[in-house]
């Protein structure tokens, strides 16, 4: 099961429902995806003009897609008023801090439909050198990890311990597949994580290891038909 796979699940579920992607790059998701309406943010969109085009003519879903080349903090700030219809999937795939990526959570969620979900990628690195802390995959690489191999998730993770820490208003869990998938719905959580902001931003990849199911709320991948038959 790969983002892709969850995301068209929950997409299908409602009519002509409205996605928002924050991470775009090749559109690699956005334009595989059928949506009745399709937001675009990316500060460097890399879809070849051929691409577009296609995809356009492939998929009705694709010629109602909005882009938006800024950060995503950019975005919310000038032109959040094109989402005052609501959104019912969210895809945050942007840059791999858990700073961003929360702001990027915490900013879709007053436009979260109630029955809308969030997904982040990139919440379960493979190894410590996919963790680094860095502002790109180029800068990850540069501080000369040994174990460097090209993957690079960054610390996301840590946005899922800091939504399942201090929200108690959200339902927050990790699909262990594709990277790891952090799913947010509205809803009471039931496992609500016990950690302060600073000790989640002060915990090591190598302390991560020892708790990361439990951290993340981590599910196995047969969870999710389950979860969405509960909804």
């Amino acid at each position: 099961m790969n983002r892709i796979q969850v995301l068209q699940s929950l997409l299908d579920r409602q009519i002509a429902p409205a996605y928002l992607e924050i991470g775009v790059e090749t559109g690699y998701v956005l334009l595989a995806l059928k949506a009745g309406r399709k937001f675009a943010v990316d500060p460097a969109f890399k879809i070849p003009w051929y691409r577009k085009l296609r995809a356009h003519f492939d998929h009705r879903s694709n010629r109602h897609i909005e882009y938006f080349e800024m950060p995503s903090d950019e975005f919310f700030l000038k032109h959040s008023d094109r989402l005052s219809d609501g959104l019912d999937v969210v895809f945050v795939d942007g840059l791999h801090t858990h700073e961003q990526a929360y702001r990027d959570v915490v900013n879709a969620l007053p436009y979260l439909k109630p029955h809308g979900v969030i997904v982040m990628h990139d919440c379960l690195p493979p190894h410590a050198a996919a963790a680094l802390r860095a502002d790109s995959p180029q800068a990850a690489e540069a501080q000369g990890h040994p174990g460097w191999t090209g993957e690079w998730t960054g610390d996301v993770y840590k946005t899922v311990m800091q939504l399942r820490a201090c929200h108690d208003d959200l339902e927050v869990f990790t699909l262990d597949c594709d990277y790891g998938l952090g799913v947010v719905a509205r809803g009471a959580s039931t496992q609500r994580l016990e950690m302060s902001l600073d000790e989640i931003q002060q915990l090591t990849y190598e302390q991560f290891l020892t708790r990361r199911s439990d951290y993340l709320n981590l599910k196995e991948p047969d969870f999710w038909a389950r979860w969405l038959a509960d909804r």
